[in-house]
């Protein structure tokens, strides 16, 4: 809950609750909380969206209750939700994969999705990335990785499909050092995790930016 209140317009009014509470001086950081009708309507579009973002399509508001505000007192909200059941993986594909040396096996470990899960956007979009750098490792330098869902409310279903473009194996070039000043190249070189012609690995420029960080002489 202390989530969803976060991501609305709509806020208590501080300044409201301690006025009764305490007395009548300003307090620092409770500016007022006017209730607006408009800010309100796309709050409840900020609900469903919350909910969809999570895998709950069929989540609905079913009643917002607006007390009357009597004078000196403020507007009361009831939001009533039915949350209904989530959606859940039905199946997950990759495509574009014929011809290469990729095992869709090797793609799928380790990812945040998978057939049976509750679908959400993040893991769906973690997984996507996790895809790529599992490219990338295996010396595809230009892999991306584009993604379609299809979502079946009634169903409670979603059908996830990753459309593969792998590029060509890639190999490093020549290893070029800039920037230096006081530090002697050649000591620089003795760090790298790489050498030229090598198949190209994100996880070897990753070992190679922190060994040359762990030369001690860079901030």
């Amino acid at each position: 809950e202390a989530e969803l209140r976060e991501g609305l317009a709509t806020q208590e009014d501080p300044g409201w609750r301690a006025w009764k509470v305490i007395q009548p001086i300003p307090i620092l950081g409770a500016e007022p909380s006017y209730y607006n009708t408009v800010a309100w309507d796309r709050d409840e579009e900020r609900i469903r969206t919350f909910y969809r973002a999570r895998g709950y399509y069929n989540a609905e508001i079913v009643e917002v209750r607006r007390p009357l505000a009597r004078a000196g007192e403020g507007q009361e909200l009831l939001v009533i939700i039915d949350e209904g059941e989530p959606t859940r993986v039905r199946s997950l594909r990759f495509e574009g994969l014929a011809g290469s040396d990729i095992v869709p096996r090797v793609l799928l470990e380790g990812l945040s999705i998978y057939e049976g899960d509750v679908f959400t956007v993040a893991s769906y979009q973690q997984s996507k990335y996790a895809i790529e750098r599992k490219l990338r490792d295996r010396s595809y330098a230009y892999a991306r990785v584009r993604g379609r869902v299809i979502v079946d409310p009634r169903a409670q279903v979603a059908d996830v499909v990753f459309f593969i473009d792998a590029g060509p194996l890639a190999t490093f070039g020549e290893v070029i050092i800039e920037g230096l000043d006081r530090v002697d190249e050649d000591y620089v070189r003795d760090a790298l995790m790489l050498k030229r012609k090598q198949y190209y690995s994100a996880d070897a420029l990753q070992k190679t930016q922190e060994s040359i960080y762990d030369l001690g002489v860079f901030s």
